[in-house]
């Protein structure tokens, strides 16, 4: 690995950090920024891809995020930031077009193109990884209360009946969720994919104990069990 590159991801970050801060009122702040980037390093030395193009792609892929619109349009945003600090960051040059393609296809949710770069593959693997389990369950959660989102379908929580409702509820989202591991690419990805996996589970069979009770949890309900499951975990609003 080129020994410049880590100085090259500092100067990126001091350029995008301001733009993760804020965000951490619904969970994408600069906790997400540091796991997706440890995600995508570990990822790229077993992979031996590109560090340079993985460390900037994830210190990139959301900066568009904001308070005003959150995830709307975010990838765009994304790309224009991008565009900014390659412009400033002049060692990012020979390497800009395969990070613009890192950003905007790094949403597990979308169809990978098949001449999709491996460097652009393992930003996209480090995002999903941290959508899933114990922090993406935190992300989801955040995101929804952020937007007023209702917690759970009244009737059936578990969309053991129905498919889930993505704008509809937050733990709707969560079950969504499950389907991302499906999109890993990378084998060390899909290995931690696989833990994240039971870490749902566990979650899950929480929110299936309150059928025996005829009740439903809520917000705080899950960040309590949440706290309980991962010691690191806060809840994003003082007052629950």
């Amino acid at each position: 690995m080129d020994p410049h590159w880590r100085d090259v991801h500092r100067r990126v970050w001091q350029l995008v950090e301001h733009l993760w801060a804020a965000n951490a009122a619904f969970g994408h702040g600069i906790e997400h920024a540091a796991s997706v980037y440890a995600s995508g390093m570990a990822i790229t030395e077993r992979e031996g891809a590109n560090p340079l193009v993985v460390g900037a792609g994830c210190y990139l892929m959301d900066s568009g995020l904001d308070l005003k619109n959150g995830r709307h349009n975010h990838i765009e945003r994304s790309l224009d930031i991008a565009r900014s600090v390659i412009d400033q960051v002049p060692e990012l040059e020979p390497v800009r077009d395969d990070i613009y393609l890192a950003i905007a296809h790094h949403e597990g949710d979308e169809p990978v193109p098949s001449s999709l770069p491996r460097e652009a593959l393992i930003v996209r693997d480090a995002d999903t990884l941290d959508r899933l389990g114990i922090v993406g369950i935190q992300m989801t959660l955040r995101y929804g209360l952020w937007i007023k989102r209702p917690f759970c379908h009244p009737k059936d929580p578990l969309c053991l009946e129905r498919s889930p409702e993505l704008n509809g509820y937050s733990l709707d989202y969560v079950r969504y969720s499950f389907r991302l591991a499906d999109a890993l690419s990378t084998e060390l990805a899909k290995a931690i994919g696989v833990r994240k996996l039971v870490e749902q589970r566990a979650f899950f069979e929480w929110v299936d104990s309150f059928r025996a009770r005829s009740t439903l949890p809520d917000y705080a309900d899950a960040f309590t069990v949440l706290d309980q499951l991962d010691p690191k975990f806060s809840s994003p609003d003082p007052a629950l």
